[in-house]
């Protein structure tokens, strides 16, 4: 029955493990041309805290929540944003800081465009908030299977103790 505590000292090491890395922050860069959609790409499983500034001026811009595949198609093959449903559309922004809701894992890209300037460089941040489900959820499960295995034993220790 050692498998149960080894099974258990897994999920408890998961467990806190899902809980420091409960904030995870990219923080990046992006230049955009008028008329030239340009973005950055992330990967995220849960919501994310986006904070958006242009690094000069208080040029406007316009922002898109898009599938990472969507992103690809405007981006790279496309150079259009109109040829692809966004989750979110955000438009003339002088500035972003909210939190996005994502409801599943998954690639996803912030989409820039501008009509203000030949040429605007923008600051990114992207936080994903709260803890890492994936890792909490297999702590959880490895901790019960192995409190599980390791029950017979415990109940022969507490049924010795008080006999």
């Amino acid at each position: 029955m050692r498998i149960g505590k080894v099974l258990i000292t897994i999920g408890l090491i998961l467990l806190a493990a899902s809980l420091m890395a409960g904030q995870e922050t990219d923080n990046n860069a992006t230049s955009v041309e008028r008329g030239e959609p340009s973005g950055v790409v992330f990967g995220t499983d849960r919501s994310i805290h986006v904070e958006v500034y242009p690094l000069r001026g208080n040029s406007t811009f316009s922002m898109y929540l898009l599938y990472g595949v969507d992103a690809n198609n405007t981006i790279v093959k496309n150079r259009s944003i109109t040829l692809v449903e966004p989750l979110e559309t955000y438009e003339d922004l002088t500035s972003f800081n909210d939190t996005l809701v994502i409801l599943q894992p998954g690639i996803y890209a912030l989409v820039f465009t501008t009509e203000s300037e030949d040429y605007l460089d923008l600051h990114v941040t992207i936080t994903r908030m709260g803890i890492n489900p994936q890792l909490t959820n297999t702590g959880i499960i490895l901790t019960i299977v192995g409190i599980v295995l390791h029950a017979p034993i415990i109940v022969e220790h507490l049924k010795s103790r008080f006999n």
